[in-house]
């Protein structure tokens, strides 16, 4: 980072950061906000059955509950300490979603996504 501020000390760096899903990596540099290690059972959204939501596509990625104002907190102060012991100026949050992406639950599509949308994974979910 120090080599990026010399060569052009107007630039904006950011700091990578999933916000709708939690897995365990990355050492003192995770990519998303929580570690599944530091989370609480109530961080994770879960099916009807009561089992974590994953990604379907990133293995050993679980889906957030990013409505939830302990997970908020959680998150926020996790990536706040990372931010400032790195000298980041900001986040780039990812996957704070309103599409179903990585993760899908609908019992169909809702109304709003393309029909030409092309499904690439099972459906309907084995979990549905």
């Amino acid at each position: 980072m120090p080599e990026i501020r010399e060569a052009n000390p107007e630039a904006l760096l950011l700091a990578y950061q999933k916000v709708g899903g939690m897995r365990e990596d990355g050492g003192e540099n995770p990519s998303t906000g929580l570690r599944v290690g530091d989370a609480v059972e109530a961080f994770f959204l879960h099916d009807s059955g009561g089992n974590r939501l994953t990604y379907c596509d990133y293995e050993g990625v679980y889906a957030a509950d990013p409505g939830n104002p302990g997970y908020q907190a959680a998150w926020l102060a996790a990536v706040s300490s990372r931010l400032q012991r790195d000298g980041f100026d900001g986040v780039r949050m990812d996957d704070v979603n309103t599409f179903p992406g990585h993760w899908r639950w609908w019992s169909s599509w809702p109304p709003w996504v393309p029909a030409s949308w092309p499904p690439i994974w099972p459906w309907p979910p084995t979990w549905a």
